[in-house]
């Protein structure tokens, strides 16, 4: 044990050997418990601060990889994309030359007549009475006859 403790008696004047009790041990092994685990915990948080363990090592290398595939994969896509503009052009400008056309660049007319609209698998047979509006979550079906029968 480290060295003994020793108190002066002023009556006897002489020095009496003071003898640690439990509660004294416990509070001084709780001490060197709790400093050590503050010095653990501190310096646990600075080396995962600083230095990387090996599954991280290896997460970073895979996600440097996908980049460099994402680029090559962005670069073969703006080549297709050059392509298919090419390809579109050629399209519409050969049969223009061959067939001595109109110009196709500008929509075509609108449909009349009979068309058919689907709505929830249910397929409609309208007329020119009947228009559909294009909305964000579907076709808007606007009729004035009732074909809750066909339902």
């Amino acid at each position: 044990m480290a060295g003994k403790k020793y108190r002066y008696n002023v009556k006897s004047l002489s020095y009496e050997r003071i003898e640690p009790t439990i509660r004294s041990r416990m509070l001084s092994l709780l001490s060197f418990a709790i400093t050590g685990g503050v010095f653990a915990v501190f310096f646990i948080v600075l080396t995962y601060l600083f230095f990387d363990s090996p599954k991280e090592k290896m997460l970073k290398r895979e996600n440097q990889q996908l980049a460099l595939q994402y680029e090559v994969l962005d670069k073969k896509l703006d080549q297709v994309e050059s392509v298919l503009q090419d390809i579109q052009y050629r399209d519409d400008n050969i049969y223009r030359v061959v067939f001595e056309a109109e110009d196709f660049s500008s929509p075509p007319p609108p449909v009349r007549g009979l068309f058919h609209i689907i709505f929830k698998g249910v397929c409609f047979e309208s007329h020119e009475r009947m228009s559909a509006v294009p909305t964000p979550r579907g076709m808007l079906i606007l009729d004035s006859e009732d074909r809750s029968g066909l339902l």
